[in-house]
């Protein structure tokens, strides 16, 4: 459905206060042996990073969700760093990208290793499941061109060529809709 209509091979990715996944090969959502399959937020990216929300230790989640974008910038900020906002609004992700594509430095700097985990996972998941599509969903997506730009770039300079042939990272298409049509969609496939 969305944007992965017609495509049997792909990754869907949420970027929002954590980092959610859902995996399709041969048509059909892999779910694992007890249904944690999917779970990208949680692939190690830092053995010596911060502490996730699992449990775990540098996990993709403590990089790139918007929560992880604010965090870092909160703590940019209150070093002394300087950044084009006014201090005492609430910080978001999406204006932290937006910031980026005026080269704020700061902004550059915040969001950097977030697109850098995401592309490192994605290449990753490209010898794993070699997919056709990564559809990124959630709201960091409406970051737009700031970034899938710079994901698109990084995750060709992390992946084989031959694997990452052909390959499409793109945004979502159901938006805050995605949830309701997924859970639909799998209630109906159980009944058949």
């Amino acid at each position: 459905m969305g944007a992965g209509v017609g495509v049997n091979h792909l990754v869907c990715v949420t970027l929002g206060t954590g980092v959610g996944g859902g995996l399709i090969s041969e048509g059909k959502l892999i779910r694992g042996m007890n249904g944690f399959a999917g779970e990208i937020g949680h692939i190690q990216i830092d053995p010596q990073g911060r502490v996730c929300n699992c449990g775990q230790v540098g996990c993709l989640e403590t990089f790139s969700s918007a929560s992880a974008i604010v965090h870092r910038a909160q703590e940019c900020m209150t070093m002394g760093r300087s950044i084009l906002l006014d201090r005492d609004k609430q910080l978001t992700a999406q204006q932290i990208f937006e910031l980026a594509t005026q080269k704020d430095e700061l902004a550059l700097h915040v969001i950097q290793p977030a697109i850098e985990a995401l592309a490192r996972v994605f290449a990753t998941l490209s010898v794993v499941l070699n997919p056709a599509l990564f559809i990124v969903g959630g709201g960091v997506s409406k970051a737009g061109d700031s970034l899938f730009l710079p994901l698109r770039e990084k995750y060709a300079e992390y992946t084989q060529n031959s694997v990452q042939k052909d390959v499409r990272i793109i945004p979502a298409e159901l938006g805050s809709r995605a949830g309701f049509v997924g859970a639909a969609r799998l209630i109906a496939q159980q009944e058949n």
